[in-house]
């Protein structure tokens, strides 16, 4: 289990390939991460959001295609 009945976080190894790979390739989705990985994405998810927590990982978000399109048909 990745955290304490406490509430403690710990790093696995891992932890440690996910933090070198977001550090190799910038901009990893959740999906590249389990193919590095060979994970579970459900699995994968989860360990992404409570690293993203711990302040390990920077969140970016990708603009929605939607927001592509309203902006191109303004122009």
């Amino acid at each position: 289990m990745s955290t304490h009945p406490r509430g403690s976080f710990y790093i696995k190894e891992s932890d440690r390939e996910i933090i070198r790979w977001s550090g190799e390739y910038h901009y990893l989705q959740p999906v590249h991460v389990q193919l590095l990985s060979n994970r579970h994405i459900i699995s994968i998810r989860r360990r992404l959001r409570q690293l993203h927590e711990q302040g390990f990982l920077m969140r970016t978000t990708v603009p929605r295609s939607e927001e592509h399109t309203s902006e191109l048909q303004s122009l």
